[in-house]
């Protein structure tokens, strides 16, 4: 079988067509593949970033559940502080009696005594 001009002709002008559309599909996925990359690029800033965020959440939460367990502890004592100081006005108000004078004496006494506690809490706070 002879080959053609015509034929060979037009078998060149579709391999030039096949390898110009090749050129095309390269050109395309080569962009994408670069968005790609820019996009895998700020995804991982964003993730640094938001690990970041991350870590000083947690340095926050685990500041404040310390603040948190402190101020427990001095409220504890300071409760004990308290109870210590109406023990202590118990004993006396059961010596002095009940009269009505010596129990206005009584209240003002209990209440210099949790200005006091109440002083103590907040020097040590």
């Amino acid at each position: 079988m002879a080959l053609t001009l015509s034929d060979g002709s037009g078998e060149l002008e579709a391999a030039r067509s096949a390898v110009s559309m090749a050129r095309k599909c390269e050109a395309t996925s080569a962009a994408h593949f670069k968005d790609s990359e820019e996009q895998l690029s700020a995804a991982h800033q964003q993730l640094s970033a938001a690990q970041q965020q991350l870590s000083a959440a947690q340095q926050r939460v685990e500041n404040a559940r310390t603040q948190c367990q402190c101020a427990k502890q001095q409220r504890e004592k300071a409760e004990e502080y308290l109870k210590g100081i109406e023990s202590k006005w118990e004993v006396i108000d059961v010596d002095i009696g009940d009269s009505d004078d010596e129990q206005e004496e009584k209240n003002r006494a209990s209440k210099r005594a949790r200005r006091a506690a109440r002083s103590q809490t907040a020097r040590a706070a």
